[in-house]
């Protein structure tokens, strides 16, 4: 089975893509704390730096433990987190996962997301193995499923009551991305 070795460093035109540090605590802190960033995650907003550090010391110890990959996503020339992007739900067997992206409230519709993620994409496929990838938004979520259409991926259906979001069952639209199609 594939074990990551070292975190890779990914770069785009306007973007670095590196390893969630703990220096990164209070950006990672602005970004989950507010509550629209999280309006569709089943997440209770982060109050504190201490949190903020639990969570990207997790993510760095899943990493290790080779269970998932978490980019933080900073401006080029400028190193501070401006949101996230990765792969969990990893299944090596199966050789899938789910993409996963975050961004802070003011850059929404500034094209981060849409810059970032075909370089990820292409990780996923070329140094992981992948054959499938996965995202799953909310169906209200039109901006997410633009950005996953626009990397190529098709809609597949929808997951009925798949997630419980702030104590309210909640549908997923699944899209994905083979291999085969990538390109």
């Amino acid at each position: 089975m594939l074990a990551l070795k070292g975190f890779p460093v990914l770069e785009t035109e306007r973007f670095v893509l590196r390893s969630l540090l703990a220096q990164d605590a209070e950006s990672y802190l602005a970004i989950f704390s507010d509550p629209e960033v999280l309006r569709y995650y089943n997440l209770t907003p982060l109050t504190s730096l201490d949190q903020a550090r639990e969570e990207i010391a997790k993510k760095q110890q899943f990493f290790e433990d080779n269970f998932l990959i978490r980019w933080a996503i900073t401006r080029r020339g400028e190193d501070r987190l401006i949101g996230t992007i990765g792969f969990h739900r990893w299944e090596k067997e199966h050789l899938r996962a789910e993409v996963g992206y975050d961004v802070e409230r003011d850059l929404w519709g500034h094209g981060v997301i849409g810059e970032v993620l075909p370089s990820v994409v292409r990780y996923g496929f070329e140094e992981m193995g992948l054959n499938r990838i996965a995202g799953l938004t909310v169906p209200e979520n039109i901006p997410s499923k633009r950005i996953l259409e626009k990397a190529g991926f098709q809609e597949e259906g929808i997951l009925r009551q798949n997630y419980v979001i702030h104590g309210k069952p909640t549908d997923a639209l699944v899209l994905s991305l083979l291999r085969e199609d990538w390109r």
